[in-house]
């Protein structure tokens, strides 16, 4: 996999003619207190290309670049699992905690009040 091979766009709050484009990529493991966060330059370009093939825009001129550090896990799947049998542990990383959040929480209240077991989700269960 490359830079853009999993793009996503919305667009302005403002509701301005520009809008957002990112692509979903796994790195090394970093340090985000380490200089160096910068948008790297094949980035920007693998993006603006997508944006053009994907939106039909030719010319995209760039207004901001900026980057963003969240956690994957090994798998890019959410990671849930007890600490102590009172304690539940949950990460839902991998870029997915946002857009699943509200099922997230309504998934881990019933895993607290024992509706449902994580064992049924062996591909997110966690052992400590």
């Amino acid at each position: 996999e490359g830079f853009g091979d999993h793009c996503y766009g919305f667009p302005s709050e403002d509701g301005s003619a520009t809008f957002k484009v990112g692509y979903h990529t796994p790195g090394p493991a970093t340090d985000p207190d380490e200089p160096g966060r910068e948008p790297q330059p094949a980035a920007i370009d693998a993006i603006l290309q997508r944006v053009e093939a994907r939106f039909h825009e030719h010319n995209p001129v760039v207004v901001e670049t900026g980057v963003c550090l969240y956690t994957n896990a090994a798998n890019d799947d959410f990671v849930i699992g007890w600490l102590d049998g009172k304690t539940l542990v949950a990460s839902p990383c991998s870029g997915h905690g946002f857009k699943f959040g509200p099922w997230m929480g309504r998934f881990l209240a019933d895993l607290v009040e024992e509706k449902r077991s994580i064992d049924d989700w062996p591909r997110w269960k966690w052992a400590p």
